[in-house]
């Protein structure tokens, strides 16, 4: 009785004309996000200066985790779209706050300009080119999630989880230096703690 309760209560949801209309609003801002971040990380790599010495990298020996990397992103791709079907109550602002992410760190790593790891190679994708670097966009995003999703501590500790195990999977293939690590959850928690405010709507 419970499921079928949960599945209409979501169904209604997807079936209202006034959600559809906030979400495709919100899903053109983060659209328009994705596009400012194509060009931003582009330009970042372009720019890129002379590779800098990182305690963490220089003691730790470089792993190929190329492979990992890009299968553990793609699954977090699909598990935030099943898991925002299934709970469209957070749908606008996960979009929203997740944009504005996006944004902030577009800017960042074209404010510092730091070399690639000396022994790196770059992943390239729609979302990074490698030289993108302050700071670290999965970890980022993986811990946005799990502030948003604060409150359903099943989905908190999995995002929470993956947080962790992107900056360590990071860190061994030398894609990051430790500060971008480091500084991902700083930063994304001053963001949504912002964006709570700006989409104070959204957010209740």
């Amino acid at each position: 009785m419970e499921n079928n309760n949960y599945l209409k209560k979501t169904l209604s949801y997807w079936s209202d004309s006034n959600f559809l209309s906030k979400f495709f609003l919100s899903f053109g801002i983060f659209t328009f996000a994705l596009i400012i971040n194509y060009y931003a990380v582009r330009y970042a790599t372009l720019n890129s200066g002379e590779p800098i010495r990182d305690l963490v990298l220089d003691a730790i020996p470089k792993i190929d985790t190329a492979v990992i990397h890009g299968t553990v992103a793609s699954l977090i791709e699909v598990l935030t779209l099943i898991v925002l079907i299934f709970n469209p109550k957070f749908v606008n602002f996960t979009l929203k706050a997740v944009s504005l992410l996006v944004l902030t760190r577009a800017i960042f790593v074209n404010l510092t300009f730091l070399g690639i790891p000396y022994d790196s190679t770059p992943l390239r994708s729609y979302y990074t080119y490698g030289g993108d670097l302050f700071f670290s966009g999965h970890v980022a995003t993986a811990f946005m999630v799990a502030l948003i999703f604060w409150n359903i501590p099943k989905i908190r500790y999995v995002y929470l989880f993956i947080s962790i195990f992107m900056g360590v999977e990071v860190l061994l293939g030398h894609y990051h230096y430790t500060i971008d690590v480091l500084a991902a959850p700083l930063i994304t928690y001053s963001i949504f703690t912002i964006a709570k405010k700006i989409f104070k709507e959204d957010a209740e």
